[in-house]
This record gives C-alpha cells, structure tokens and sequence, in this order.
C-alpha cells in the first residue's frame, strides 16, 4: 500500500478534527468573501459595506453546502437545516455589519474584514455545531 504524501497526511489529519473542518471549510469562504468584496469595491467600485454584505451573502451559500456536507457530515435534512442556517446567516450578516463598519473608520477596508470574520468565527462554529447541524 502506497503512503500517502506528506501534505496529504496532513489534510487527513486536519479533516479528523470537526473544529479544524470547519476553520479549513470556513476559511476557503472567507477567502472567497475577500476575493469579492475586493472585486465589488475595486472594480465596480461598490461602497465597501454593501460590497462586503453581497459578498458574505454569496460565500454563506457555498459555505453552507460544504459545512452540510464536509464538516458537519450532517444528517440533517436540508429543509431543517437550511432554514435555521438562514436564521444564523442573518444574524451573521447583521453583526458583519456593525462589526465591519466599526472597524471601517480606523482600517483599510481588507483589515477590518479579516478581523471582522476572525471576530465572528468561534459564535457562527458554536450555533453552527449546536443549533444548525445539531450532532
């Protein structure tokens, strides 16, 4: 039997972990969030708030199939767990806002989104464990 790679052993290892799942599956849609928001303020020049609200709308959506599906491993049918993940993206989306915008007055607008995303990650992983996909 063939050993796995390095980078691939790894990976497994990360993906044995559920909280480390959700960082890596996280992560990969807050990278698509700043890839966005930047697309939204810089090219079609977008106010950076409502630019980072459309683009956290766009990665919620990606990021609730692959926490459905690789994270979670849930069981959960998605007309039970759509809904209330709709109820968490929505206080997500609310507190993005305040949070992004007051962090907005004192940082470039990439800055205040890292940490705004940095801020609301260990909440949306509890509610996400205990409340969306509940195990």
């Amino acid at each position: 039997m063939q050993q796995l790679p390095l980078v691939g052993r790894a990976l497994r290892a990360v993906f044995a972990v559920r909280l480390l799942r959700y960082a890596f599956v996280g992560g990969c849609a807050a990278l698509l969030q700043i890839c966005l928001l930047a697309l939204f303020v810089e090219l079609a020049g977008m106010d950076a708030l409502a630019a980072s609200t459309l683009a956290l709308s766009i990665s919620v959506m990606v990021n609730y199939g692959l926490q459905h599906r690789v994270t979670f491993r849930s069981k959960s049918k998605h007309i039970v767990a759509a809904p209330r993940f709709v109820v968490l993206t929505l206080c997500t989306l609310a507190a993005n806002a305040v949070v992004f915008d007051s962090l907005l007055t004192v940082l470039p607008y990439i800055a205040a989104q890292i940490l705004t995303t940095g801020a609301i990650f260990p909440v949306n992983y509890y509610l996400n464990r205990t409340v969306t996909f509940r195990l």
